[in-house]
């Protein structure tokens, strides 16, 4: 008889097959360590969760969705297993560093993950050995490759996205449906995080109907799709995660301290992004302690919650044309830097202590799912756009989500001089 754990969100998860076994290993038992939504305990005290939580619920969410879709043990098995191990890349507060990795090394976290899933990159060093990620997975006759390759949503061989079409409709000529319960516009990966976080944070925007979704998932042509009569479903995950990012991922005060904690990070220039990758949350916290100067201050401002402030901004729906060409050039980290170096010397600041802040690219890497609402709907026996039957796909997608398009943010003590200067130290200077 399988193991149980007994989860806040799902109650009790049976570890069935290389659950148990995935669990016990150093790749993911890492996660415990990290928080699930960074910084977000300084504005939302509940949010103390991790990343191991969010994983055990993300595999147990899949083999719902598989069991419930018919599909065969096996198979089961596989895409559960990608689901539960989907996350085991992130490195120190989740989502914080990506922009960091991402300039640095042109990856992100799911690249890692895959590289620890294959065993290309080894686990974390410890006085005591156990199995790997890789060797678990081929004890239960997993290929850690296929399991690999379902992170993304994408097929092992890269032929998955090749279409045929007969009658009018198209044909994947692979079985899509694996990777797509796992990364999708509608997958068990925002199913869980949805519910998880909105539960953690106390914000009730997250709240799915999880049982309706995951009943409404059907498969046509080897691709997943949503039943006709699972649309309302659908429509309030569409929802949720979009008030979900305005009103938790994307506050306004947690972004200001994920992008105090990057500077830090940014501005330590021997230590490699694969280096912090490879930490846990208190480490981070550790080797910023350690390195004193900057970095010290950082991490006490953080944790005594004296964080900088919003000097000057302008929201989405007042950036115009002259605007975009003046900030083009910050889309450039190397920009973006002599840029909050030039404005801090200007207010007397030290590097780090300016920042300029373009969220929309940094939201499309976090989650470039955030855009999609391209939903397959099953009507009867023909495929239509969710479009098709609900208007809110298209507005949601046009529904500005962080809550600046720019802003030159400082110390409190700098605010004022900056605010009276903003517009002009930023775009005229």
């Amino acid at each position: 008889m399988a193991q149980v754990v007994h989860d806040t969100v799902h109650g009790a998860i049976p570890l069935e097959g290389a659950f148990e076994p995935l669990l016990e290993t150093r790749e993911f038992q890492k996660l415990s360590s990290i928080r699930q939504l960074g910084l977000a305990h300084l504005v939302f005290p509940g949010a103390n969760h991790t990343r191991l939580e969010h994983s055990l619920g993300v595999g147990h969410t899949a083999r719902r969705i598989c069991r419930s879709l018919g599909l065969p043990e096996e198979e089961t098995a596989l895409v559960s297993a990608a689901a539960l191990l989907h996350d085991v890349g992130h490195g120190p507060y989740s989502h914080t560093l990506e922009a960091i990795l991402h300039e640095r090394l042109g990856v992100d976290h799911m690249a890692i993950t895959k590289e620890i899933i294959t065993g290309r990159q080894p686990p974390p060093e410890a006085s005591f050995g156990g199995p790997t990620i890789p060797e678990v997975l081929a004890a239960h006759d997993l290929d850690p490759e296929e399991v690999a390759a379902l992170v993304t949503g994408s097929a092992v061989d890269g032929n998955q996205a090749q279409l045929t079409v007969h009658k009018g409709q198209s044909h994947y000529a692979k079985p899509a449906y694996r990777g797509q319960v796992v990364h999708s516009t509608v997958d068990a990966d925002q199913m869980d995080y949805l519910l998880r976080d909105s539960h953690y944070t106390g914000v009730a925007h997250g709240t799915i109907d999880i049982d309706r979704l995951v009943h409404s998932l059907v498969l046509h042509n080897n691709q997943l799709v949503i039943a006709r009569s699972g649309v309302p479903a659908v429509e309030g995950m569409l929802v949720a995660r979009t008030l979900m990012y305005s009103a938790v991922y994307f506050h306004k005060t947690v972004r200001i301290t994920e992008l105090m904690l990057a500077r830090a990070v940014e501005q330590i220039e021997d230590l490699g992004a694969l280096e912090v990758q490879a930490l846990v949350d208190a480490e981070l916290d550790a080797k910023l302690d350690e390195l004193g100067g900057f970095q010290r201050e950082t991490l006490q401002r953080l944790r005594y919650r004296r964080l900088y402030k919003v000097a000057w901004a302008l929201s989405p729906q007042e950036i115009g044309d002259e605007h975009r060409e003046l900030l083009k050039p910050f889309a450039d980290a190397g920009n973006r830097r002599q840029a909050e170096a030039r404005i801090a010397k200007r207010l007397n600041l030290q590097p780090g202590e300016v920042i300029i802040d373009l969220p929309l690219a940094e939201l499309l890497l976090s989650e470039p799912r955030i855009a999609s609402t391209d939903i397959r709907v099953l009507d009867g026996e023909r495929l239509r756009s969710l479009r098709r039957y609900s208007p809110l796909a298209k507005a949601l997608q046009q529904r500005a989500v962080p809550p600046w398009a720019v802003a030159l943010i400082v110390p409190k003590r700098a605010r004022e001089a900056a605010a009276v200067k903003g517009e002009r130290l930023l775009l005229k200077s």
